[in-house]
C-alpha cells in the first residue's frame, strides 16, 4: 500500500495536533483519571493543555503499555502510572494520582529517593533485582519484593525531566521459593525418622530456619496414655519458659484456643497474642508476632487428634490462602514424618515381640524336651527289662504288646531329643566335637543301616562312595543325624523307582548327595524346605506323620560344620539333596577339635540312633512285619481268644461278631493296635488312606462296611476329605462313621462332627472307649438301616392305599416348601438387598426394617422401630415428607421422593425413598412397603460429572471461540490478499482495455497515412503487440479465477458460502464464460462449440457460482487441448423436469486431447493436485467445481479416454413461469450524459484514473475525493449536486461504509437520495450484505469492465 497512500496510523498522527489528546488514545481507566485531574493545582503546576510535547509523549507510552509503569516527573518526581501499575499501590490508588514521590512512596522513599535523584543527576538507568521494599498500600506495613528499572525522560532541551519506572512484583515469586526450599528441607529430613520425638525435634529444626515464614512454632503431641492432654515436642524462637509454650496442654487448660480446630477440624488462626503473651519473635521485623495458624493433626479422617503445630504468622504478610496452603503443606510433610515414625516404632517393636516369643518358645522346648526326657527313661527302662527278662518271660500277646508300646518310646525319644537338639542350636549351646574320620567308612556303614528296609520296599537302592585320602574333622553323632534324616526323608516321599547315594571327592571339600525319584518338591515350596515346622500340603509320602524340623536341623547341623546343604527337585519327577563339607581343620577352632591319632575313631556297627531312623522307616512298608499276613482289605480272623481278656475289654452286650469294620490309618502301630481291640469281637478291614478307603468301599461287587473308623490326617485323601466323599454319596451316606484324631479341644471335635462324623474319638483313648462307641454306633447304624427301611416300606403302602392322599401331602409339602423358601428367599433379600427396606402398618407404625437400613443411618433397629423410618429426615425435607407420604396413604398411591437424612453421627445422606401399597389376597391395603435408597456419591457424582461438563462445555467453547478466531483471521488475511489483488488486477484489466483501444485507433490512423519506412514499422509490430496484450489479458483472467477460487475455498471450509438464487439463463451464463477467454482461445487456434436445446422455461439458482464452476473448468479444457492434434472444446446443455417446481440442469464439457488416467483423475478433486498432465494452474479449480456443484444439490463427473476427456455435472434448480430475457441497457446520450456529475470516492490512484477515464469517455463529468472525510466535505461543499456517487469501500481516515452511513442520515433532512455505488475487491457476501445494508444501491466487486461499470450508472442515472 506503500504505492497508493500513506498508512492510516501516520494520517491519524497528522492530525494529533488538532484532536483532543485523549480522544486520540485509549488510555483506560487511568487515561480518564488524567484527563479529569486538576494538574495546575499539582506539583506540575500547568494543565493537560499546556503540556509540553515530551511529557505528552511519555504519558502516552506510559498509557498504551500493558506492563506496569510508573513515571515521576518534574522536581518533586510527581507520580503518573498506567491500570497495570495498580494492584501496586493497590488501596492508595486513586488519592496517589499527582502526589509528590516522597508522599506517593512515603514508607520506601529513603530507598527509592536516592535512586531517583541519582537517576536525574547522572543520565543513567538503573536496574534492581529482587528488591525488597516495605510498602503501606493495604493500611500495614506489606513485606513485598520488585524488580524495576528507572530510566531516564529527556525533553525538549534534552534535560532529564523524569524518571520512567518499568516494574514488576516478584514477591509471589520471592516467598514461593523460599517457602519451596523450607518444604524440601523438611521433605529431606523425614525420610531418616524412627521415633515421634526425632520427627518433632527434625520438623523444629528446619523451621528454625525459616523465621521469615514461620516467626516461632510449637509442636504438640498427645499423650498415649491420656490422649486429651498433649505434651510439647517441638518448640523455635520461644524461650521454653514462655507462657506461650507449657509444656502440657489441654482442651480445658490452654492458653491456646486448641477447642475450636478439635470442633471443627480445620486451621484455626488466633490473632490475640500480644495481649496474652507479649512481644513474640517477629524475624527481623521490629513489630511482634500479632497472630498464629493452630493446625490440628491427623493421622486419618476417623481418628482423633493426636497433637497440633502452631505455627506464627508473619506480621507483614496477610493470611491468604497461598499462606494457609504453605501450612497445610508443612502439616503434611509433618504428617508423613510422624507415619514413618509410628511405622518405625510399630516395627521395631514387633520386631522385639517376635524375638522375644521365638526366645520363649525356643526356652519351652528346651524345657519340655528335658522334661520328657525323665518320664521316657521310666518308661523305657522297665519295658526293656521286662522285655528281656529270662527268669519271667512274658505271654506272646504281652510281649506283642511291650513291643508296641517299647517301638513308639524309642519313636518319642527320638522326637524329643530332635526337639532338644533343635533349641539348643537356636539358643547357641551346642558344642559340637570334631575329631578325625574317615568319612568314607564311617558314611558307608551308615548308609548300609537302611538297605534292608528300602529293596523290602521294591525300590533300587545303589550308594557310591569315593575314598577320601584325607581325614575329615566331623562330628560323629551330628552326621549320623545329617545322613539318616536325608536318607529317612528320601525313602518317605519315594513309592517307586531308586534312591541313590554319593559321596565325592573335591579337593578341599567333599560332596554327600542323596537322590531319590519320589514325588518332587513344587517349585514354590523350594525357598521354604529348610524352615522350622513347614510342611508340604498333600505331599503324598508314604505317611503324613511328621514334625517339620528335621530338615531344618539338618541344615543347622551341616552349618555347624562349615559345610553347606542345597536342594534340586521336580515335582513328580525327583528330589536331590546335596552336602558339601570342607576338608581338613583350618575352618574349625581348637578348642572344639580333637587332634588327630594314628587310628581314627572306630567306625560304630550300628547305633540306637540309626535303629530308631529304621524302624520307624519300616512301619511305612505296606505289611506289617508283626502281621504279615495282614493285607490291604482282606479280612483279619479272630486268634482263640483270651475269655478273660476279652471280656476285660469288652463288657456289656456287643453287637453280633459278624458284623463287618473298616479301618482307615496309616501309622502301622496304630493300625496293628486298634486291630487288636476290634478284631477280637468284629470283621475288620485295613487300609492306610483315606482313598484306598473310598475306593474299597466304592467296588461294584464289594461288601459295603457296617462302620467305618478313620484317622484324620493321613496321606492322598485325609478323613475330613473321607467323611464328606462318603456322605455325598447316596449308596454309602448312611454308613457310621467315627474319627481318630491326636488334635484334642473342643473346636476340633466340632469340627470334626460338622464335617459329617457320627462320633470324634481323640487320641489317647481307652480301649474300652473305643469297643462301646464302635458298639454303639453299629447298633444305631443297624436301627438306621431297619427304620429307613421301615419308612421306605410305610411309604410304599401309603402310596398304593391313598394316592388321592399323598397327592395332598405332596402338593401340602409342596406349598409349605415354597412358603419358606419364599420367606427364606424374603429374609434373604431383605437382607443382602444394597437398599434400605422398611415396612408400615395401617396405624403407619414402622414394624419392619432391614439390616442395610441399620447400617446407612447408623442408628439401632429398636430405635429406627421404635422412632419411625422418617424421623431423622432434614428439617428442609420434612414438612415436604410427611405431606406427600399423607397424601399417597391417603390415595393409596405410589410413593416417591428425594431427601436428605441426618445419619446417627450428624453426617447428611441423599436418600431416594420409594414405597408402595401392601394389599392381600382380596386387594385391601395392610400398609406399605418401601425401600431407602442411599444415592449420595451418585449425587457426588454427578455433581462432579455436571462440573466436568460444564467444564467441558467451557473448554469446547473456547476451542470453538480460538477456532472461530483462527476463522475470521483467515478470512481477513483471504480478504485482504483478494482485495490487494483485485485492486491492482482492476487497475490492470481497465487500462489494459484503454491500451487496446488507443492501438487500434492509432492503426486505423496509420493504415490511412501513406505508406512508408516508419509506418510500415509500426505496422509491423501491430501483431506483437496484440499477442503482449492477449497475454496481459489472459494473466489477469487466469489471477482472477485464483483470486475467486481462494474465497470459495475459504468459505468452503468454514461452511461460510451460501447460495444466491435468482432468475438466470443457463445459456447467458455459459456464453459469458465463454467470452472471457475469447483472447486464449484465438491465441491456441481452439474451436468452441455450443449445444443449446429450445426451452421456454428459466430457471432460479445461483448463476455466479455456475459461472465460476464453468470458468475452472473452461480453464482445465484449454489446458487439456493445447497439444491435441485437433484443439475442440464442446458445452452441452440439457433441461430434464424433475417434477412440477423442479429441474435437472446436466452440462457436459468434452475436449479433444489424449486424456487421463483413472489416477490421475482421483487426485483432481485434491486440493493443490493438478494430475500428471502438465498445463499449470493452482491445483484449486476441479475441488473447487466438485464443492459447488455438490454445494447446488448436484453431482459431478469425469471421464476419459484417449480421444480425450468429458466433464459432467448436474445441478437442481427450481422452475419459473417465464423465460429470463436480458433487456440490454442503452447507453446514455452525450447530451444528456453531459449534464452528469458524478462523485467518485477512491483512495487508489491507479483506479481513481481508471474510473475517471471511463466517466470521460461516456461523457460524464467527474470529481474526485481520496477518502470518506473528503467525500463529506465535497457533498457539503458542492454547489452543484452530485447526481451518483462511485465509493470504494476500503479507505484510510473514514471508509466507505461509514461514509454511506453517515451520507444516509444528512439524506434523512430531505427529499433528495444519491444513487451510491460500491466498489471493492472482497467478493464475500457478507461484505455485500453490509454494504447494501448501510444504504448503497448496488456492489461492484473489482476488477471490473468498463462496460460493466457503465451500465450500472446508466441503470441508476436513467432513473435519475
Amino acid at each position: 500500500r506503500a504505492c497508493l497512500g500513506p498508512p492510516k496510523a501516520l494520517l491519524r498522527y497528522n492530525h494529533l495536533n488538532t484532536l483532543n489528546w485523549m480522544d486520540a488514545i485509549d488510555g483506560g481507566i487511568m487515561g480518564k483519571r488524567i484527563r479529569e485531574y486538576d494538574w495546575e493545582n499539582s506539583p506540575i503546576g500547568i494543565p493537560l493543555a499546556k503540556w509540553p510535547q515530551s511529557l505528552l509523549s511519555t504519558v502516552t507510552t506510559v498509557l498504551l503499555t500493558r506492563f506496569p509503569c510508573l513515571m515521576f516527573w518534574g522536581e518533586h518526581f510527581v507520580a503518573i502510572y498506567n491500570d497495570a501499575y495498580i494492584p501496586i499501590f493497590s488501596k492508595k490508588h486513586p488519592w496517589v494520582l499527582g502526589k509528590a514521590g516522597n508522599v506517593a512512596w512515603s514508607e520506601v522513599w529513603d530507598v527509592i529517593g536516592p535512586l531517583l535523584k541519582g537517576v536525574v543527576s547522572g543520565c543513567k538507568a538503573t536496574w534492581h533485582e529482587n528488591q525488597h521494599l516495605a510498602l503501606e498500600r493495604n493500611a500495614y506495613l506489606e513485606e513485598c519484593y520488585f524488580t524495576w528499572s528507572y530510566s531516564p525522560v529527556l525533553i525538549e532541551d534534552q534535560s532529564v525531566g523524569g524518571v520512567l519506572t518499568i516494574i514488576t512484583e516478584t514477591t509471589m515469586r520471592v516467598l514461593g521459593e523460599r517457602r519451596l526450599l523450607n518444604l524440601r528441607e523438611m521433605g529431606m529430613v523425614t525420610t531418616r525418622l524412627q521415633t515421634v520425638d526425632d520427627a518433632c525435634l527434625s520438623v523444629a529444626n528446619v523451621q528454625q530456619k525459616h523465621p521469615a515464614d514461620v516467626p516461632f512454632s510449637l509442636i504438640y503431641i498427645s499423650d498415649p496414655n491420656n490422649p486429651e492432654t498433649f505434651s510439647l515436642k517441638g518448640i523455635t524462637s520461644l524461650d521454653p519458659s514462655s507462657k506461650a509454650a507449657p509444656s502440657r496442654i489441654s482442651r480445658d487448660n490452654s492458653p491456646w484456643d486448641i477447642a475450636t480446630p478439635l470442633s471443627s477440624r480445620q486451621i484455626h488462626v488466633q490473632s490475640d497474642l500480644v495481649a496474652l503473651f507479649g512481644t513474640l519473635p517477629s524475624w527481623q521485623w521490629p513489630e511482634s508476632t500479632t497472630s498464629a495458624a493452630i493446625i490440628p493433626v491427623y493421622m486419618s479422617e476417623k481418628e482423633d487428634a493426636i497433637g497440633f503445630l502452631i505455627l506464627g504468622i508473619s506480621p507483614r504478610r496477610e493470611f491468604s490462602s497461598d499462606y494457609q496452603g504453605f501450612f497445610e503443606l508443612i502439616l503434611q510433610q509433618f504428617t508423613t514424618a510422624l507415619s514413618m515414625a509410628q511405622t518405625f516404632e510399630q516395627e521395631k517393636r514387633r520386631a522385639e515381640t517376635l524375638a522375644a516369643m521365638d526366645k520363649a518358645k525356643t526356652v519351652f522346648f528346651n524345657n519340655v524336651s528335658h522334661e520328657f526326657r525323665t518320664p521316657l527313661t521310666l518308661i523305657i527302662g522297665p519295658l526293656e527289662d521286662s522285655l528281656y527278662d529270662q527268669m519271667d518271660p512274658l505271654s506272646h500277646k504281652q510281649r506283642t504288646r511291650q513291643i508296641l508300646v517299647h517301638r513308639n518310646a524309642l519313636r518319642l525319644l527320638k522326637l524329643v531329643n530332635t526337639l532338644l537338639d533343635f533349641s539348643r542350636i537356636e539358643a547357641g549351646h551346642v558344642n559340637a566335637h570334631f575329631e578325625p574320620i574317615d568319612v568314607s567308612s564311617l558314611t558307608g556303614e551308615l548308609t548300609e543301616v537302611f538297605r534292608s528296609t528300602i529293596e523290602k520296599a521294591g525300590l533300587n537302592y545303589v550308594v557310591n562312595i569315593d575314598t577320601i585320602p584325607e581325614l575329615v574333622y566331623l562330628d560323629k553323632e551330628m552326621w549320623e543325624k545329617i545322613v539318616f534324616n536325608l536318607i529317612s526323608n528320601a525313602f518317605k516321599f519315594t513309592l517307586k523307582g531308586s534312591i541313590e547315594i554319593s559321596l565325592k571327592n573335591q579337593g578341599n571339600s567333599f560332596r554327600f548327595s542323596v537322590k531319590d525319584s519320589g514325588v518332587g518338591i513344587p517349585e514354590t515350596e523350594l525357598p521354604r524346605m529348610f524352615e522350622r515346622f513347614h510342611r508340604i500340603e498333600g505331599g503324598g509320602g508314604r505317611s503324613y506323620e511328621g514334625t517339620g524340623i528335621g530338615l531344618a536341623l539338618t541344615q543347622e547341623l551341616i552349618h555347624l560344620h562349615k559345610g553347606v546343604i542345597q536342594v534340586e527337585s521336580v515335582k513328580d519327577q525327583g528330589t536331590t539333596f546335596h552336602v558339601e563339607m570342607p576338608t581338613g581343620i583350618s575352618h574349625l577352632t581348637e578348642k572344639n577339635t580333637k587332634k588327630a591319632e594314628s587310628n581314627p575313631s572306630e567306625i560304630p556297627k550300628k547305633s540306637k540312633l540309626g535303629i530308631a531312623f529304621v524302624e520307624e522307616a519300616s512301619r511305612w512298608l505296606p505289611q506289617s512285619p508283626a502281621r504279615e499276613h495282614v493285607q490291604v482289605e482282606t479280612q483279619v480272623e479272630v486268634e482263640n481268644p483270651e475269655k478273660a481278656q476279652v471280656n476285660e475289654i469288652s463288657t456289656g452286650s456287643l453287637a453280633p461278631g459278624n458284623r463287618r469294620i473298616l479301618l482307615a490309618e496309616d501309622n502301622v502301630d496304630m493300625r496293628e493296635y486298634v486291630l487288636s481291640i476290634l478284631s477280637e469281637n468284629w470283621i475288620v478291614d485295613w487300609v492306610s488312606d483315606g482313598l484306598q478307603a473310598y475306593q474299597s468301599i466304592t467296588k461294584k461287587d464289594g461288601q459295603l462296611p457296617d462302620l467305618i473308623l478313620s484317622d484324620v490326617m493321613m496321606p492322598n485323601m485325609d478323613g475330613f476329605q473321607l467323611v464328606q466323599a462318603v456322605r455325598t454319596n447316596p449308596r454309602l451316606k448312611l454308613i457310621p462313621i467315627i474319627l481318630l484324631s491326636a488334635r484334642a479341644g473342643e473346636e476340633a471335635k466340632i469340627e470334626g462332627l460338622k464335617s459329617g462324623a457320627d462320633d470324634y474319638l481323640v487320641k489317647p483313648f481307652a480301649a474300652k472307649e473305643l469297643v462301646a462307641r464302635v458298639n454303639t454306633h453299629l447298633e444305631l447304624g443297624r436301627l438306621r438301616l431297619q427304620l429307613d427301611k421301615q419308612v421306605e416300606e410305610r411309604t410304599k403302602e401309603l402310596m398304593v392305599t391313598n394316592q388321592n392322599l399323598q397327592v395332598e401331602i405332596q402338593e401340602r409339602r409342596l406349598a409349605e416348601k415354597l412358603l419358606r423358601r419364599s420367606e427364606e428367599r424374603y429374609k434373604t433379600l431383605t437382607t443382602v438387598a444394597p437398599a434400605g427396606i422398611f415396612h408400615t402398618d395401617l396405624d403407619d407404625r414402622t414394624t419392619f426394617v432391614n439390616s442395610r437400613w441399620c447400617h446407612v443411618s447408623g442408628f439401632s433397629m429398636e430405635k429406627i422401630l421404635e422412632e419411625g423410618w422418617s424421623a431423622h429426615v432434614e428439617e428442609e425435607y420434612k414438612e415436604p415428607l410427611e405431606l406427600l407420604w399423607r397424601l399417597c396413604r391417603q390415595e393409596q398411591r405410589v410413593f416417591n421422593l428425594e431427601f436428605k437424612y441426618v445419619r446417627a453421627n450428624g453426617d447428611l445422606l441423599w436418600i431416594l425413598g420409594h414405597a408402595v401399597p401392601d394389599k392381600d389376597k382380596d386387594g385391601n391395603i395392610q400398609g406399605y412397603v418401601g425401600t431407602l435408597v442411599d444415592f449420595t456419591e451418585r449425587k457426588r457424582l454427578e455433581r462432579e460429572r455436571l462440573e466436568a461438563i460444564e467444564l467441558a462445555e467451557e473448554n469446547q467453547q473456547k476451542r470453538a471461540q480460538d477456532a472461530e478466531d483462527h476463522r475470521r483471521s483467515q478470512e481477513f488475511f483471504t480478504d485482504l490478499i483478494c482485495h490487494e489483488i483485485r485492486n491492482p488486477l482492476n487497475g490492470i484489466q481497465n487500462n489494459l482495455d484503454f491500451l487496446l483501444e488507443c492501438t487500434a485507433s492509432r492503426n486505423f490512423k496509420l493504415k490511412s497515412l501513406p505508406k512508408g519506412p516508419t509506418v510500415d514499422e509500426i505496422l509491423s509490430t501491430q501483431s506483437q503487440e496484440r499477442e503482449s496484450m492477449d497475454a496481459i489479458r489472459i494473466c489477469a483472467n487466469y489471477q482472477k479465477l485464483v483470486t475467486d477460487d481462494v474465497l470459495v475455498i475459504s468459505r468452503l471450509r468454514s461452511n461460510q458460502l451460501k447460495l444466491n438464487e435468482v432468475a438466470f439463463d443457463p445459456k447467458t451464463a455459459i456464453n459469458s464464460v465463454i467470452k472471457v477467454f475469447d483472447t486464449q482461445i484465438a491465441s491456441k487456434g481452439i474451436a468452441v462449440y455450443t449445444y443449446f436445446p429450445s426451452f421456454d422455461t428459466s430457471l432460479i439458482g445461483d448463476p455466479d457460482r455456475l459461472r465460476q464452476v464453468l470458468t475452472n473448468l473452461m480453464s482445465s479444457s484449454c489446458g487439456l487441448v493445447e497439444h491435441a492434434p485437433v484443439k475442440k472444446i464442446v458445452f452441452q446443455l440439457e433441461i430434464m423436469s424433475t417434477s412440477q417446481v423442479e429441474s435437472e440442469l446436466r452440462i457436459s464439457v468434452s475436449t479433444t486431447g489424449s486424456g487421463m488416467t483413472q489416477e490421475e483423475i482421483a487426485n483432481l478433486f485434491t486440493r493443490f493436485s493438478q494430475g500428471t498432465y502438465q498445463f499449470g494452474g493452482s491445483g484449486l479449480g476441479l475441488c473447487i467445481c466438485k464443492s459447488l456443484i455438490e454445494l447446488m444439490g448436484g453431482i459431478f463427473e469425469i471421464t476419459s479416454s484417449t480421444e480425450g476427456t468429458i466433464f459432467k455435472f448436474s445441478i437442481k434448480c427450481s422452475k419459473v413461469g417465464a423465460q429470463v430475457v436480458e433487456q440490454p441497457i442503452l447507453p446514455l446520450l452525450p447530451s444528456f450524459a453531459s449534464n452528469l456529475l458524478v462523485l467518485v470516492v477512491e483512495d487508489n490512484v491507479v483506479n481513481q484514473k481508471v474510473v475517471q477515464r471511463h466517466l470521460t469517455k461516456a461523457s460524464i463529468r467527474c470529481e474526485i475525493a481520496n477518502n470518506g472525510v473528503q467525500a463529506l466535505n465535497a457533498l457539503q461543499k458542492t454547489t452543484v449536486p452530485f447526481d451518483l456517487i462511485l465509493m470504494d469501500i476500503e479507505m484510510p481516515e473514514m471508509n466507505g461504509l461509514e461514509a454511506t452511513r453517515l451520507i444516509r442520515l444528512k439524506e434523512l433532512q430531505s427529499e433528495i437520495k444519491i444513487p451510491i455505488i460500491g466498489l471493492s475487491g472482497n467478493a464475500r457476501q457478507e461484505h455485500v450484505e453490509a454494504a447494501l445494508a448501510v444504504g448503497m444501491n448496488e456492489y461492484i466487486i473489482k476488477p471490473y469492465t468498463r462496460e460493466n461499470l457503465l451500465n450500472v450508472i446508466t441503470k441508476y442515472l436513467r432513473d435519475t
